[in-house]
């Protein structure tokens, strides 16, 4: 069972964040009319996403030749979906519940007493300096513990290189006390401010979501279109509605679509629709009125 920061903070790493702020453009460029409802986990939509990228990498110079397809679908979809994974997490700050609240607080103390066990063993043994750890502001509260995990990720992470074979602490433990000690921080401070907080954070987060879902979508149709015959788009790129209800999956006996926003550069002619030779009926006549099989009232 993850525990609440296994499960909660993949957003507030490093890389997260750098591409939070690097679509914030392109999520402010959406016009409200096309913004998607979130009706799935933004975090399972990410993990979908970065599970498909080896099978999209291998088609890329062939997405690439396919008139007026936008490569930033393909270059820019993990970078979309760090972004949604970060905004979800903010969300989470502004909406999560008082008794949520503890947990955190519970988990990051806890984490602050492993992480100072360790840095004071190491102070003694001079791999670290004693005086960095004076800088603590102790483990009474929401933002002195977050704090102290911030300051204690970053003194071990300044001697990482003398300190690596020398301490159980990984670099995966750095990142989720980074992201809790953010997620304390961020929540406190959301918490100070206006209401409507919480409608801007659920709002970024359903513009972050628009922008994964119209990337992947339109990757879909273009490896659809170059994979069609293969009949193994639902492979490469599945549905993200597969499994969980939602959008029906393509219909595999439709025509082949066309390519994205394009027209192939030597298109298959189609075949010719011709018309039914069988014979046809004609409608038989409908009876007079007051002969049998009539209507009993009169069409006039």
């Amino acid at each position: 069972m993850p525990t609440i920061v296994e499960r909660d903070f993949q957003g507030f790493t490093l890389e997260f964040r750098a591409a939070y702020e690097a679509t914030a453009a392109a999520r402010a460029a959406l016009s409200p009319e096309v913004l998607v409802q979130v009706n799935l986990d933004p975090r399972e939509v990410a993990r979908s996403v970065f599970a498909v990228i080896p099978g999209i990498s291998p088609l890329r110079a062939r997405l690439a030749m396919l008139p007026e397809f936008d490569m930033n679908n393909v270059d820019k979809l993990v970078t979309y979906a760090n972004g949604l994974g970060y905004a979800q997490t903010l969300f989470d700050t502004t909406s999560a519940p008082q008794e949520e609240q503890q947990k955190y607080l519970e988990e990051a103390t806890r984490r602050r007493e492993v992480l100072l066990a360790d840095a004071q063993a190491l102070a003694k043994h001079e791999l670290i300096g004693a005086k960095q750890l004076d800088e603590l502001k102790g483990s009474t509260g929401y933002a002195n513990v977050a704090a102290d995990l911030g300051i204690l990720v970053r003194i071990f992470r300044a001697s990482w290189d003398r300190i690596a074979s020398k301490t159980a602490v990984t670099p995966e433990d750095l990142d989720k006390a980074e992201g809790l000690s953010e997620y304390l921080l961020r929540s406190t401070a959301q918490r100070a401010k206006h209401p409507d907080v919480l409608a801007a954070a659920a709002e970024d987060r359903q513009r972050a979501f628009t922008l994964v879902l119209r990337a992947y979508d339109e990757v879909r149709r273009g490896i659809s279109y170059l994979r069609w015959h293969e009949e193994d788009v639902e492979k490469i790129v599945p549905s993200l509605w597969t499994g969980r209800g939602g959008r029906r999956a393509p219909d595999q006996t439709t025509p082949n679509p066309a390519a994205p926003n394009a027209t192939p550069a030597n298109p298959v002619p189609a075949p010719l629709q011709t018309a039914p030779t069988g014979p046809t009926t004609a409608p038989a006549p409908k009876p007079g009125v007051g002969m049998p099989g009539s209507s009993p009232y009169s069409d006039n």
